[in-house]
C-alpha cells in the first residue's frame, strides 16, 4: 500500500500544486450572442435551459437541460450559474489532480508530476474535462482500494451531468466507468458491486437532476433515443473536411505508443484497469473527431495527451509489485527505468506536435489561463456590460426589418434556417420552433417526421422565415436546402405560402412564408409508378411526367458486413446526385444516405431561393428542365450494387406551377470556364449560341464589387439586322455580387431565325460599378443563361 498520508506531510506542495493545475486550466465558456451556423445555435440552449423548455420533446438535440453549460450566454440566470458550476468543477478537478500526483510520488518526481500536469491541464476543453475528471478519479480509486466505492460513486455524479450536459459526454464517462469496475476480475461478486454502484449512482443521480430541472420525468427516454438517432446521422451526413487529414497517422502512432507504455511500464492488473478506463474514452473521441478530419480531431489529442499524464505518474509511483500485481514479462528492463516512460511520453508529445504541424494549426495553451476569468469573475458587472454590447454588435445584422416584424406581430413564427441568431436578434417576436430547431440536423426518418409532424400539427407557426444570403440555395455540406428534411418540406409547401422577399443587398436578405388559414394546398401525396435498377456513376434518365407532376426518387441502398463494420469504426464515403440539365450543365449535390433511402427531391429543380419562392408563392418561374441524374459515390463498394430505384410523383391541383415555365435551353459557360469581370464601361455585345423559338428571361452573371451601386442596367436583344426584339431594366441595387441577375421580357420575345445578338448596358448613377462576366477581358462573350422553347 502506498503512504496516503504523504499530502498531510507536504501540505504546501500538495495547495501549492492544486492552485497551479487550477490556474493553469481554470476557464468559463462565457460567449457572446453570435451569427452563424455553429455559433448561433447556444442560444436556444440557453433559452431552453432559462425558460424551462422540454429537452427530448421541445427542444431535440444530443445537448440537455445542462448544455447551455458547455457554451453559456448571458440568458437568464445562465451567466451566474455557470461562473459558480465551473469554478466548483476546477477546483475539485485540480485538487484531485494534485492529490493524484503528491500521494503516488515522492520529492522531485511529485515536483516533475505537477510541473506536467500542469501542462497537460491547459490542454483540456470543457467538454473533454468530464471525461478526463472521470479517468483520474477511476486511476485514483484503483490505486486507492479503501475509497474505491465512494470514488465510483461519484464519478456515476459526474457521468450523470456529462449526460445531462450532452449525451455523448456522459456515454464517454459511463462507459469508462463500467470498465473499471471489471477490474481486477478475480471477483464476480466484486465485479458486479462495483457495477452497481456505478450504474445506480449514475440513474439516480440523472433522474433525480432531470426531475428538478424539468419538473418530471416526460422526456428522459425521447431524449436518449433521438440523441442516438442525431449521433448515428452525423457520421452520414458530415462531409470531411480533410483539412487535418495527416492527423490520422499521427493519431494512431500516438495511441500505439501509448499502449506500448501500458504494456511494459505497468504491472499487470494496472495495466489492464488502465486500458480499459481509457479504451472507451478513446474509442468516442475516435470517432466524434476523426470521422472529419475537422478540429474535433484534438479531443483525441487532449485524451492521449490525458491518459499519457496518467500513466507516467503510476509509472513514477513508489508502490512495489506484490504478488497480486506480477509485473508484466514483456518489458520487464523497462519497468525499472524510468527513463523509458519519460521517452515513450515524450514520443507522444512529439507525434501530437506532427499532427498540429500537419494541420497547420496552432493549438498552444496560454500560461496561467484561469486568470483570465477570474478577472471577468472580479469585474462582473462590466463583463457582463461588455458581452451585451458584444452580442448586441453582432445580432445587428440578423435584426428583422420594421415592416417585416408589423406583419408578423404577436402571431407564431419558426426560423426556418440554420441562422438562429433571427430568435436571438428578434426577441419581441412570438417564437415557436420545430423540435429538430436547426433542420439541416433532420439526420434519418425518424428526426424528420417530428418536424414534419410538428409543421401539420395544431401548434405549428402561423410564419416561417428562410434566410437566403446571396440567393444560394446550397446548404450546410454543400447539400440542397431540399435534401436536408424532404418529409418536412413537403409539410411546408403544404401548409405555407410566400408573402414577402427582401432581396435588396444592404437589408436582412428573408423570405417570409404564412400558414395558410383554409385547407392545405392542392398537392398529393407521393405515389410510386415506375421501379428500375440501377448502378454508381451511371446516367439515369427521368421517365416521362406530367408537367403538372412534382418527381421524388427512392433508393433502396443495402450495405455489405464490411461497409457496416467501416461505418462503425470510421465512416462511409460521401454520397452525390448530379443533376443533368437541358442546357448541357450538371448541379452536384451531396446526399444524407438515410433521406435517399425515404425520397428526396428531383424535378423541378430549384437553382436558388428566388425560385423556390415563387414555387411557393404558387407563381411561374424560370428554370432548368431536369433530363436525367446520376448518383456518384467515392468508394462503390460501400453499398451493393445494382440497387434498386423507384420513382415517385405528387401531383398539383390545376392552377398550381409544379414545373417551370420555360426551361433554360443555353449556358454559355456550360463547359466550366470561369471567366474575368470586365466593367460596363460601353455597351457589351454577345450572341446567344443556340437558335430558339422564344426567350422569356436571361440570367447574367454579373459583379458588384461588393458595393451597393444605382442606376439601370439594360439587356437589349437585336436580331441580324440589328432591330430591337425585347428590352428589360433592371435595378442595380439589387444585383449580388458575383451572381447571376435575371432580365424578363415583357412579352415574350419570338425569334424568327437567323443571329440572335445580346446588348448590356449601364447607366450609373454617382460612383456606380457594375462589370459583366466574360471568358476574357476582350472576349465578345458573356457568362449568360437564357429561358424560353
Amino acid at each position: 500500500m502506498v503512504d496516503i498520508g504523504i499530502c498531510r506531510r507536504y501540505p504546501l506542495l500538495f495547495w501549492i500544486g492544486a492552485l497551479i493545475i487550477f490556474l493553469q486550466a481554470y476557464r468559463v465558456p462565457v460567449i457572446p450572442m453570435l451569427p452563424g451556423l455553429d455559433e448561433s445555435f447556444p442560444y436556444i440552449l440557453n433559452l431552453g435551459a432559462s425558460t424551462g423548455a422540454r429537452f427530448g420533446t421541445d427542444i431535440i438535440y444530443t445537448y440537455g437541460p445542462l448544455g447551455f453549460l458547455l457554451a453559456i450566454e448571458d440568458v437568464g440566470s445562465n451567466f451566474t450559474v455557470g461562473y459558480v458550476f465551473w469554478t466548483i468543477v476546477y477546483s475539485a478537478f485540480a485538487a484531485a489532480m494534485s492529490y493524484f500526483v503528491v500521494s503516488r510520488t515522492q520529492a522531485w518526481s511529485a515536483i516533475l508530476g505537477l510541473a506536467l500536469g500542469a501542462v497537460v491541464s491547459g490542454y483540456i476543453d470543457i467538454e473533454r474535462l468530464p471525461s478526463c475528471f472521470v479517468m483520474l478519479l477511476l486511476f485514483l480509486g484503483y490505486e486507492e482500494p479503501r475509497f474505491r466505492t465512494p470514488i465510483i460513486a461519484c464519478c456515476g455524479l459526474i457521468a450523470a451531468v456529462g449526460l445531462l450536459m450532452k449525451v455523448t459526454i456522459g456515454v464517454s464517462c459511463l462507459g469508462a466507468i463500467i470498465a473499471s469496475t471489471l477490474v481486477p476480475f478475480t471477483s464476480i461478486r466484486q465485479i458486479s458491486r462495483r457495477a452497481a454502484v456505478a450504474i445506480i449512482s449514475t440513474a439516480v443521480s440523472f433522474c433525480v437532476a432531470w426531475i428538478i430541472l424539468s419538473g418530471s420525468v416526460e422526456g428522459i427516454s425521447s431524449y436518449f433515443y433521438n440523441s442516438l438517432q442525431l449521433s448515428a446521422g452525423y457520421t452520414a451526413s458530415m462531409s470531411a473536411s480533410r483539412a487535418n487529414e495527416r492527423l490520422s497517422l499521427s493519431l494512431f502512432l500516438s495511441a500505439m505508443a501509448l499502449l506500448a507504455i501500458f504494456a511494459g511500464l505497468l504491472p499487470r492488473w494496472r495495466n489492464l484497469h488502465a486500458l480499459a478506463t481509457i479504451i472507451p474514452l478513446v474509442a468516442i473521441a475516435w470517432k466524434h473527431g476523426v470521422v472529419r478530419y475537422d478540429a474535433h480531431v484534438f479531443a483525441l489529442v487532449i485524451i492521449l495527451a490525458f491518459s499519457t499524464f496518467c500513466v507516467s505518474i503510476l509509472h513514477l509511483s513508489k508502490s512495489p509489485a506484490s504478488a497480486s500485481n506480477t509485473i508484466n514479462g514483456w518489458f520487464t528492463l523497462a519497468f525499472y527505468r524510468p527513463t523509458i516512460g519519460i521517452l515513450g511520453a515524450t514520443a507522444i508529445t512529439l507525434l501530437a506536435a506532427t499532427a498540429l504541424d500537419n494541420a497547420n494549426l496552432k493549438f498552444t495553451p496560454r500560461i496561467a489561463g484561469g486568470l483570465e476569468p477570474l478577472a471577468h469573475l472580479r469585474h462582473y458587472s462590466q463583463y457582463r456590460l461588455y458581452l451585451r454590447q458584444v452580442s448586441d454588435s453582432q445580432l445587428a445584422g440578423s435584426r428583422l426589418e420594421a415592416d417585416t416584424l408589423n406583419r408578423i406581430g404577436k402571431k407564431t413564427v419558426d426560423a426556418y434556417s440554420y441562422e438562429l441568431s433571427l430568435v436571438a436578434a428578434n426577441p419581441q417576436l412570438n417564437w415557436r420552433l420545430k423540435p429538430v430547431f436547426q433542420h439541416f440536423n433532420a439526420f434519418t426518418e425518424h428526426l424528420d417526421s417530428l418536424n414534419a409532424d410538428f409543421l401539420r400539427g395544431p401548434n405549428a407557426p402561423s410564419f416561417l422565415i428562410m434566410h437566403h444570403p446571396r440567393d444560394s440555395i446550397a446548404g450546410v455540406d454543400d447539400r440542397h436546402q431540399l435534401f436536408d428534411d424532404p418529409i418536412a418540406f413537403l409539410q411546408v409547401m403544404r401548409h405555407y405560402r410566400t408573402v414577402f422577399v427582401e432581396n435588396d443587398p444592404s437589408k436582412l436578405q428573408v423570405g417570409l412564408l404564412e400558414r395558410l388559414s383554409d385547407a392545405e394546398r392542392g398537392f398529393s401525396e407521393p405515389t410510386p409508378f415506375k421501379s428500375e435498377l440501377a448502378r454508381w456513376n451511371k446516367t439515369i434518365y427521368l421517365p416521362p411526367t406530367p408537367t403538372s407532376a412534382i418527381l421524388r426518387v427512392k433508393v433502396d441502398l443495402t450495405k455489405s458486413l464490411s461497409s457496416k463494420l467501416k461505418e462503425a469504426l470510421f465512416r462511409l464515403s460521401p454520397i452525390h446526385l448530379v443533376y443533368i440539365l437541358s442546357d448541357g450543365t450538371e448541379q452536384r449535390y451531396r446526399l444524407m444516405p438515410p433521406h435517399l433511402m425515404t425520397g428526396v427531391w428531383i424535378a423541378p429543380l430549384f437553382e436558388n431561393y428566388s425560385t423556390l419562392y415563387k414555387f411557393l408563392g404558387g407563381l411561374d418561374w424560370e428554370g432548368p428542365k431536369v433530363v436525367a441524374i446520376r448518383f456518384e459515390s467515392e468508394n462503390l463498394s460501400d453499398y451493393n450494387e445494382p440497387f434498386s430505384v423507384s420513382w415517385e410523383k405528387i401531383d398539383c391541383d390545376e392552377g398550381t406551377p409544379c414545373q417551370p415555365a420555360s426551361s433554360r435551353f443555353v449556358s454559355t459557360f456550360a463547359d466550366g470556364r470561369k471567366g474575368v469581370p470586365s466593367l460596363i464601361r460601353t455597351t457589351i455585345t454577345a450572341e446567344i449560341p443556340t437558335p430558339a423559338h422564344t426567350i422569356r428571361a436571361i440570367d447574367v452573371r454579373l459583379s458588384t464589387y461588393g458595393q451597393i451601386n444605382k442606376g439601370l442596367l439594360t439587356l437589349s436583344v437585336l436580331d441580324d439586322n440589328g432591330n430591337v426584339l425585347g428590352k428589360s431594366r433592371l435595378n442595380a441595387a439589387l444585383v449580388r455580387d458575383n451572381n447571376y441577375a435575371m432580365f424578363t421580357f415583357e412579352p415574350i420575345i419570338q425569334i424568327s431565325g437567323g443571329k440572335t445578338l445580346l446588348q448590356l448596358s449601364y447607366e450609373p448613377v454617382g460612383q456606380g460599378l457594375i462589370a459583366a462576366w466574360k471568358s476574357s477581358e476582350t472576349a465578345q462573350d458573356l457568362d449568360f443563361r437564357a429561358y424560353g422553347d
